[in-house]
């Protein structure tokens, strides 16, 4: 029984800092626009974790492996840009 428990709390915690980490810069990029879109994606990722948390525990691991991974590739490609803009408006000042 426990391990349910601490599946839910893993997936809370994932879906929690995942939606902090992409909200921001998903705002500022489109002016709020993505709001609606995030949040629709947000509950139905939460929705198929729980569904898949009752049926198939193993299947959790593997979507929140994904997730993470989806998480992290995401926070590289905005430090990518961030990076690439930050060169490009070095190399016009110089």
């Amino acid at each position: 029984q426990w391990v349910g428990v601490l599946v839910g709390i893993g997936l809370a915690l994932i879906v929690s800092l995942a939606k902090s980490a992409v909200r921001p810069v998903a705002n500022v990029v489109t002016g709020g626009a993505a709001a609606p879109a995030l949040s629709t994606a947000e509950d139905g990722a939460s929705v198929v974790l729980v569904v898949l948390a009752f049926v198939a525990p193993v299947l959790v691991l593997i979507a929140l492996a994904f997730l993470l991974w989806l998480f992290v590739a995401l926070i590289r490609s905005i430090r990518k840009k961030r990076r690439a803009k930050a060169a490009a408006q070095a190399s016009q000042l110089a």
